[in-house]
C-alpha cells in the first residue's frame, strides 16, 4: 500500500470506529472489516452483536 492508501483506509476505520462507538449498546462485540482491492478501499462493513447482562430477564 502507498501512504496514501494507507492513510485512506486508516480513516475510513477511524470514521468506522466513531459511529460503532456512538450506536453500540452497552453490552454486546462490534466489528469491522474492511475489504482492500489493489491497496484501496472498497467497502466497510460495520457489525455490532447486543448480549444480555447476566442476571437480566
Amino acid at each position: 500500500m502507498t501512504p496514501a492508501q494507507r492513510k485512506a483506509a486508516t480513516s475510513a476505520a477511524i470514521e468506522a470506529i466513531t459511529r460503532l462507538l456512538e450506536t453500540a449498546p452497552d453490552y454486546g462485540e462490534c466489528g469491522i472489516t474492511l475489504a482492500l482491492h489493489a491497496g484501496e478501499v472498497r467497502r466497510v462493513s460495520e457489525q455490532y452483536t447486543r448480549t444480555v447482562k447476566g442476571g437480566a430477564s
